[in-house]
């Protein structure tokens, strides 16, 4: 994700090294903050979707052990099936 960010912004930083007008500047500006907008759009995300898989694992793991004619089967293996 953040790579992707960095060549933008590279990107970016170019084209103002070639042009340092005034709208230019503001262009590059708006460019930036677009970028920043949705790279932080999705670094969101992705931490929520973690934070869903942590939480589903947590469940999983506080649910007690459940008996089976086998034997006794952890909470744990029984999430990962």
């Amino acid at each position: 994700m953040g790579q992707g960010l960095m060549q933008d912004l590279s990107c970016v930083a170019d084209q103002l090294e070639r042009r340092f007008t005034g709208p230019d500047v503001e262009s590059a500006e708006n460019a930036v903050r677009e970028r920043l907008q949705e790279w932080g759009s999705k670094t969101a995300g992705h931490y929520g979707e973690k934070t869903a898989e942590v939480k589903q694992l947590l469940l999983c793991l506080r649910t007690r052990p459940i008996r089976s004619a086998n034997g006794t089967i952890d909470a744990a293996a029984r999430c990962a099936k």
